[in-house]
């Protein structure tokens, strides 16, 4: 369902990638979580985001020995020096709720 052209890499570290037909592109994570949850087809994304569907058995991993390579995630914002306490406060909070959401 998402993008084609997924990279990823066996235990033996052997690199592959998995190209092929799509039926539906999307920028948003949980668009693609309801996709798959309604049957629409395979899709990969952040295990914070699949995770607990996998654990009840809504979803399923199809190739369980894979990994893909891992994303950052970055808060863009103006260089200044002064960072108004508000973007400190928001960026410290993302910090905080993605390594909470990760562990």
């Amino acid at each position: 369902m998402s993008a084609g052209d997924w990279r990823v890499q066996a235990q033996d570290g052997t690199h592959h990638v998995i190209d092929g037909p799509v039926r539906m592109r999307a920028n948003n994570m949980r668009m693609l979580l309801a996709a798959a949850l309604a049957g629409a087809g395979i899709t990969y994304g952040p295990s914070f985001v699949f995770d607990p569907y996998v654990a009840d058995g809504r979803l399923i991993v199809l190739m369980p020995d894979l990994v893909t390579a891992e994303l950052a995630i970055q808060a863009v914002y103006p260089t200044n020096r002064y960072v108004p306490l508000k973007l400190r406060s928001f960026v410290d909070h993302l910090a905080i709720e993605l390594e909470a959401a990760l562990s």
